[in-house]
Parts: structure tokens; C-alpha cells; sequence
């Protein structure tokens, strides 16, 4: 993927919900970016799950050590602590409107998206 789409992603919603978003979800920014995609690289081949992550990036992380990657057209949230992930086909920015307006996706905190909208 087009390393630019996804730093624009990141950008958009830093400027709109800041770089700790729902004081829960850390954005990935800068070099972060970079030095977080490949420290998280080996989850794309864990066992737990049966997702071909190799053309996803590491947009974000949250507070209970969720994963946030992106492909440029599908959007993965997973929990390795509890082996749970979800795919779903949206960018990480409509994810975050999504959660925003109250989208609970199994995973993270109910009413997180309530906090700060």
C-alpha cells in the first residue's frame, strides 16, 4: 500500500481527535509510524489468526494493546490477548466517526466513542 494514503488517514484524524484519540487509541504518527510497523511485524504471522496481514500497516494502538491495521480498503481491529479480531471494510478515519457515533465493535470499551464527541 501507498504509504501516503495511510499517513493521510492518520493526519486527518490527528487534527480532528488529536493523537490520543478517546484518550484510548494512540495514532501512529511520525516516526512512530515506521519504528511501530516493524516492532509489530510479527503479529502479520501469528498462529492465533487466519489473516494474511503482509499489504497491511499499523495505524494505531490502544491503551489494552489492540492493533488498528489498514490496507487501504479493509480495516483489521485485533486482540492477540484475547485472540479476537475484526475486519471490517471501512478506513481508519470512518472507523473512528464510526466509533465516535457510538459503533461498538465487540472489542473495545463500550461508550469509548462517547468520551469526546
Amino acid at each position: 500500500m501507498d504509504k501516503s494514503k495511510i499517513r493521510n488517514e492518520i493526519s486527518v484524524i490527528s487534527e480532528s481527535h488529536g493523537v490520543y484519540v478517546f484518550d484510548f487509541i494512540n495514532l501512529l504518527v511520525k516516526d512512530l509510524f515506521e519504528s511501530e510497523n516493524k516492532e509489530y511485524s510479527f503479529i502479520k504471522s501469528e498462529s492465533w489468526h487466519n489473516l494474511n496481514l503482509e499489504a497491511y500497516d499499523l495505524w494505531a494502538v490502544s491503551d489494552n494493546g489492540d492493533y488498528f491495521w489498514w490496507n487501504g480498503s479493509q480495516t483489521v481491529v485485533m486482540n492477540p490477548r484475547s485472540s479476537k479480531f475484526i475486519s471490517l471494510p471501512s478506513t481508519p478515519r470512518s472507523l473512528i466517526k464510526a466509533i465516535s457515533k457510538g459503533y461498538d465493535c465487540c472489542m473495545l470499551p463500550e461508550g469509548l466513542g462517547n468520551q469526546n464527541a
